[in-house]
């Protein structure tokens, strides 16, 4: 039976029994990001033998989590979105089917110096609405692993989204997680009127500016050669970590 997760901690309790060695999980997020989820109140849990099932639920999907200790998995009766990193356990490709692939480019430490580009901010709360609106235009709802509107809003006022502006209107930007010495490109885009014009370059460009002196990567995926041909122009390699979409 499912169950709403109404705070971190009670969460926490269900997850710590599976915090030891032999189990498989997909479930790498932060605290924020579960935080989000229950504000929201999107967050459900189900568990059976050896099995916990963690379930962010959408408008017609939901994403699904796991920890598994070799116990029968517990699927909701909802379409479920998985992505795995690495090799699949044998339960989810035996009830999932791929959708896609990504793969991990990696950028070594290395300076850049970048001009002042007028077009390029930080972005804050006021932008939230906006920037949301154009994340959610320009991917695919259910693979590209976007953010709740509240982790958005986060995002923003803790200076971890840049926005790309032209004739005065938000249309790019580029969504980060930062530590001190690493850091990841969640997602760039760009509106479709104003491709092809250097404005995701300007945003890598930018953001690199801010974090080359750390280790940084990025999921992208793997048939997207317009991505891939934008990050290795700034220095980024493959390091051989890929993951499957479900």
């Amino acid at each position: 039976m499912e169950l709403e997760i109404s705070s971190l901690s009670e969460l926490s309790a269900q997850i710590m029994p599976y915090m030891k060695r032999g189990v498989v999980t997909n479930a790498f997020l932060s605290p924020s990001v579960y935080a989000a989820e229950i504000a929201e109140k999107r967050l459900f849990v189900d568990s059976g033998d050896d099995f916990l099932g963690l379930y962010f639920r959408r408008e017609d999907f939901c994403h699904f989590y796991y920890y598994a200790l070799g116990g029968a998995p517990v699927f909701s009766s909802e379409p479920l979105i998985c992505e795995t990193v690495g090799e699949a356990p044998d339960f989810i490709s035996a009830h999932f089917s791929p959708i896609l692939s990504r793969v991990r480019l990696i950028r070594a430490p290395l300076d850049l110096t970048a001009e002042r580009d007028k077009r390029i901010r930080f972005l804050d709360k006021v932008d939230a609405k906006g920037g949301f609106a154009l994340l959610c235009s320009c991917f695919d709802r259910r693979t590209a692993a976007l953010p709740t509107f509240t982790e958005f809003l986060s995002d923003c006022a803790e200076r971890r989204a840049i926005g790309l502006l032209s004739e005065n209107c938000l249309t790019g930007l580029l969504r980060f997680s930062s530590s001190a010495k690493r850091a990841e490109i969640r997602h760039v885009c760009v509106s479709p009127l104003y491709r092809r014009n250097g404005g995701a370059a300007a945003l890598c460009r930018f953001f690199l500016s801010q974090n080359g002196k750390k280790t940084v990567t990025v999921f992208t995926g793997a048939e997207n050669a317009a991505a891939r041909a934008l990050y290795t122009a700034f220095g980024f390699v493959p390091d051989n970590i890929t993951s499957v979409v479900y």
